[in-house]
C-alpha cells in the first residue's frame, strides 16, 4: 500500500493488514471499541469509508510516523521507482511535555476521556449513595451518563493545538498540530495532483472526513493514552 492509497482507502481491510504486524493491543482494542460506539458516526453505522476514517484516526499517517525525541534520519514515504521518497523523520521533543507544570499530557489525558469519574467517586447527589450504588436506575450521573468514566471532550482539541504550539515554541510538527484542530493531509499532497485540488484549494489540508476516536494517534501520542 503507497501512501496515496492509505489515504485515499474506503477499504478497512486492506488497510488493517498494511497496519497489523505494528498495531499494539490497545489499538486493536480501540478500532474494535470505536465501531461499537454509536456517538461515532451517522447512519449507516458500519460503513466502509466510516471504518477506513476511523483506521486513520488511530494509526494516523504510517508513511510519515511522528515519534519522541531521536537523531535525525529519513523514511521513505513512496515506493514510485526514479523519484527520491526520503524525507526527513518527524520527532517531538520530551521536555514540550514538562512544559507549564505538564499542561499538554494532562489536557490530552482530559480530552481522551475514560478517567474515573469524581462525580461518581464522591456518592450520588440525588441520593447520597455511595459509588457502588451509584449506577441504579434513580441515579444517573449527568457528567458520565452511569458509566463510571469520563466521556471523551474532541471539542477541545484546538485548545490542545494551542498548548502545544506553545510549549514547542512553535515548532511542533504542522501535521499533528493541524489533525488537532480537525484537518488531515489531502491525498493528492501524496501525488502530483496537486493543481486546482478541489478537497484542500491547493493547501495540502483538508477536513477530516471521519470522526476522532478515544485512542487517536494524536491524543495517544501527547499522553492521553496508556
Amino acid at each position: 500500500m503507497t501512501e496515496h492509497e492509505w489515504l485515499t482507502s474506503d477499504d478497512p481491510a486492506a488497510m488493517w493488514q498494511h497496519v497489523r504486524d505494528r498495531a499494539t493491543p490497545a489499538q486493536h482494542d480501540a478500532f474494535r471499541l470505536a465501531l461499537l460506539d454509536k456517538s461515532c458516526w451517522e447512519p449507516p453505522k458500519f460503513s466502509l469509508s466510516i471504518r477506513a476514517a476511523i483506521l486513520r484516526d488511530i494509526f494516523g499517517n504510517p508513511f510519515r510516523p511522528i515519534t519522541w525525541d531521536g537523531d535525525v534520519a529519513f523514511q521513505v514515504t513512496c515506493n514510485e521507482p526514479g523519484k527520491d521518497c526520503r524525507e526527513p523523520r518527524i520527532f517531538l521533543r520530551p521536555a514540550w511535555l514538562s512544559w507549564n507544570d505538564g499542561a499538554v499530557p494532562k489536557l490530552a489525558a482530559s480530552i481522551a476521556g475514560g478517567q474515573k469519574c469524581e462525580m461518581c467517586s464522591e456518592g450520588c447527589p440525588l441520593c447520597g449513595g455511595p459509588e457502588a450504588e451509584y449506577h441504579t436506575a434513580c441515579c444517573v450521573c449527568q457528567p458520565c451518563h452511569g458509566t463510571g468514566r469520563t466521556p471523551p471532550r474532541f471539542e477541545d482539541m484546538p485548545i490542545l493545538a494551542d498548548a502545544l504550539e506553545q510549549a514547542s515554541d512553535g515548532r511542533a510538527p504542522r501535521e499533528l498540530i493541524v489533525h488537532l484542530r480537525g484537518m488531515e493531509r489531502c491525498p493528492n499532497s501524496a501525488s502530483l495532483a496537486m493543481d486546482d485540488c478541489p478537497l484542500c484549494k491547493d493547501t495540502g489540508w483538508m477536513p477530516l472526513r471521519g470522526p476522532h476516536v478515544q485512542s487517536c494517534w494524536a491524543l495517544t501520542l501527547l499522553g492521553g493514552q496508556p
